[in-house]
């Protein structure tokens, strides 16, 4: 769950693509997932777009809390400090200092983990019906973004692995593969979906269906 719903200047790109109804419902979605982890149901177009933006909240969040560990450890290494002359530290207990003692030792408390967002591969339904070559082209994304510090969540890794699905069903598995390498290789940040081949496919074949800037008509 992220912590806030920061509107970044590249959204803006990916809301004009959309009707203003969409539009207000992508944002409130936004905020919603911001505030609680879900959000109410999207349609098809409009979860694709949320999809991208929440790659971002969730790597913000990320970026938030490092930052929060950062802070409390700088803290503790501070107050632990032995030849401090500057000042007292501050007494455990500030309405009764003289009768009371802090008993607390002063061990450090790791952070909560947080829920790795790989571990449902082995468990989610959609993932392991997918063709072993996207299997595979998805744990090497999964590791391409964990090497850029932006690990993803088991939310978040469960809207990527429908959204792999269904551009799957409508590109075919070799495309869909080859757009994950190159934006690795591009060292991009998300998977830029409108960079897929544009046209009808036939039935029970891999050839890509039309698309307009990345959603589906």
């Amino acid at each position: 769950m992220a912590r806030e719903a920061i509107l970044h200047k590249r959204y803006k790109k990916i809301i004009e693509k959309l009707s203003p109804e969409r539009a207000k419902a992508l944002i409130l979605a936004m905020y919603d997932y911001a505030e609680t982890g879900e959000h109410g149901e999207l349609d098809e177009v409009t979860d694709i777009a949320f999809t991208s933006i929440q790659e971002q909240m969730e790597y913000d969040d990320l970026q938030y809390q490092e930052k929060c560990d950062k802070n409390r450890e700088n803290i503790r290494k501070r107050w632990n400090k032995k030849d401090t002359t500057v000042y007292d530290r501050i007494p455990p207990y500030t309405n009764d200092t003289n009768t009371k003692s802090n008993t607390n030792t002063n061990k450090d408390i790791p952070p909560t983990p947080l829920k790795r967002g790989e571990d449902i591969l082995e468990t989610d339904e959609t993932f392991r019906g997918l063709p072993s070559k996207i299997q595979c082209a998805l744990k090497d994304w999964i590791e391409y973004k964990k090497e850029k510090r932006q690990a993803y969540k088991a939310r978040g890794l469960k809207s990527l692995i429908a959204q792999v699905s269904g551009q799957v069903d409508r590109h075919g598995e070799d495309a869909v593969v080859a757009l994950i390498a190159e934006c690795m290789a591009s060292n991009w940040q998300g998977i830029i979906w409108d960079r897929l081949p544009r046209g009808e496919p036939s039935a029970g074949t891999n050839e890509p269906k039309r698309v307009a800037g990345g959603f589906e008509i």
